[in-house]
């Protein structure tokens, strides 16, 4: 049986690269110290939606915060418009649909007598 074991060694894992740090480079500031990004012209003069889409810019492709845009924007105008229910209609429109379903998925009472 201990030639079973005989190739077998011990002591600690060594993973490669574990010792190597990488070496900052000399343009690179510390951690820290770090500025926040530039705003871009465009986003400045967008109007009204450019102060959410700046708050959401990490992340997200310039499509995205077009998409992000467009949609603020679609939902300002319906508000202003009236359009849009109050969250109090919301519930009482889901409550009227659910109320209207059928009940096919509810289980039967089963008794032993049957």
């Amino acid at each position: 049986m201990a030639d079973a074991y005989a190739n077998v060694q011990g002591g600690k894992l060594k993973l490669k690269g574990a010792g190597i740090k990488k070496k900052k480079r000399s343009g690179e500031k510390e951690p820290g110290t770090s500025e926040p990004p530039p705003s871009s012209s465009a986003a400045s003069t967008t109007g009204a939606g450019s102060a959410a889409a700046q708050s959401v810019t990490f992340g997200h492709t310039k499509a995205e915060l077009r998409r992000l845009e467009l949609q603020q924007k679609r939902k300002f105008e319906k508000l202003e418009k009236g359009v849009l229910p109050s969250h109090r209609e919301q519930v009482n429109n889901f409550n009227k649909y659910l109320s209207n379903l059928t009940e096919h998925y509810d289980m039967p009472k089963v008794s032993k007598g049957n």
